[in-house]
């Protein structure tokens, strides 16, 4: 079907789209044709377009083409076009009779206010004197006003029900669960070969001290140890004397050794305390900023639900409609052929589907509000509960690196014994052990002793 549209190049209905066509032909200011182009109607979509001219051999043009912009929109017809603004736009419609309801309830108030003070004029002229409020182009007929009486929606439990299946549950995250995140788990491997590297290193430095204070002592000490030995027989004329300045010498040289391997041990518990607070520390600022990463992403997820769950209640309302209109015309068309009822009802249908759509919608939006606002609660809850635990942690470190210090002077004693072990096994005495009281032979070497 062909036709010529407005001064602006529009359309207002178009008869069989499906078969309908539109011409474009282009021209110069001398009236010289450039180039044309015809076009399904069905065919042109909404938005701005590249239209490649032909010529009139309908042979494509290189160059010449057309950036347009088209709109295409179904055909509603005048007396409907209310109605299909209010199911496009339900809210706003909603909103533009709340505004003229508020009005009328303004002039009606001032209207009752004129009558209580004395006036001469008859009732009619005084009612004729009520102006009436400003009628606003877009607002919608009385027709598509809810009924006076009570209207027949859901009732707000079924609504409640409605929005509790569409509602979904979301929780915060707890701080265990927050703990199972791969990069907290990842800091605390890298924490632990830390510690554990450390730890190594400290004991080959103990194992190198006590094997140079057991290289000290086993050298010059044993021919000193050998000239007392035969001063004090040469004085006393026995063994005694020598087993006890052994003795007694082994005693000092265990102390010494003991003494100054604490004394290292020490200053290692001490870098290491250190090490663990710097690992505990930044192990919770890792937890408190996956929490705030997590929390980020848990609301944007929300937000994301809140429109899915919005889509899901118009498409079930809508469902509940059209379902509404099919027993409709069931019924109508089981009980007579009265056209004009059948309207009624179908206009009542639309009425009461634009009235609950508006009243869920905004429940729903409501009940979306709420849950975010739980949740954001939540979230700040879990921070300040990280926040409150960290104290605590360190108040537990504190107190295991306290019993660890006590225990150091045990620790060294069983680090000499084992060694001393360690060297018997292997053939080679050492000063690790503790000092034994069985006297040496004549013939053996002083240094066996130690």
């Amino acid at each position: 079907m062909w036709g010529r549209g407005s001064s602006e190049g529009g359309w207002g209905h178009v008869v069989l789209p499906t078969l309908a066509s539109l011409r474009v032909a282009v021209f110069e200011e001398g009236g010289r044709f450039v180039g044309h182009r015809v076009l399904p109607i069905s065919a042109i979509r909404s938005g701005y377009h590249y239209i490649c001219l032909r010529s009139e051999s309908n042979q494509p043009l290189c160059l010449p083409a057309l950036l347009v912009y088209t709109e295409a929109t179904d055909y509603i017809p005048d007396d409907h076009q209310d109605y299909a603004e209010a199911l496009i736009n339900p809210i706003k419609h909603v909103s533009l009779m709340d505004q003229r309801a508020k009005q009328l309830a303004a002039f009606m108030g001032e209207g009752e206010e004129s009558q209580e003070k004395p006036c001469e004029t008859p009732r009619k002229q005084r009612t004729e004197a009520v102006p009436e409020p400003p009628m606003d182009p877009r607002t919608p007929p009385a027709a598509l006003l809810p009924p006076t009486g009570p209207p027949s929606v859901a009732s707000p439990g079924q609504r409640d029900d409605l929005i509790a299946s569409v509602l979904a549950d979301v929780s915060p995250q707890s701080v265990e669960e927050l703990r199972q995140h791969k990069g907290y788990v990842k800091l605390l491997k890298k924490q632990y070969r830390d510690l554990k590297d450390l730890r190594k290193k400290h004991v080959r430095k103990l194992a190198a001290l006590h094997k140079k204070q057991s290289a000290q002592t086993a050298g010059p000490t044993g021919g000193s140890l050998r000239r007392r030995s035969q001063a004090s027989l040469r004085a006393n004329g026995s063994v005694e004397g020598l087993e006890q300045v052994g003795a007694r010498r082994r005693s000092e040289l265990y102390e010494a050794q003991v003494q100054g391997l604490l004394q290292l041990r020490e200053a290692q518990h001490q870098v290491e305390a250190a090490r663990k607070r710097e690992h505990l520390l930044q192990a919770q600022q890792r937890l408190r900023d996956i929490a705030l990463e997590c929390q980020a992403a848990q609301l944007k997820r929300l937000k994301e639900t809140s429109d899915r769950e919005k889509k899901e209640l118009q498409r079930i309302l809508d469902r509940k409609r059209h379902n509404s209109i099919s027993e409709a015309r069931n019924r109508e068309r089981a009980r007579s052929r009265d056209q004009g009822r059948k309207e009624g009802d179908l206009n009542e249908i639309n009425r009461r589907h634009i009235t609950e759509s508006v009243t869920s919608i905004r429940r729903l939006e409501e009940a979306q509000v709420q849950r975010q606002d739980r949740l954001v609660a939540g979230h700040h809850d879990i921070l300040q509960q990280i926040q409150d635990e960290q104290p605590r942690l360190l108040a537990a470190l504190e107190m295991e690196m306290a019993r660890e210090a006590e225990d150091l002077p045990v620790e060294i004693r069983d680090f000499l014994a084992a060694e001393g072990d360690r060297g018997v096994r292997n053939g080679h005495p050492t000063t690790g052990a503790p000092p034994t009281s069985s006297p040496p032979s004549d013939d053996e070497d002083s240094t066996t002793v130690l």
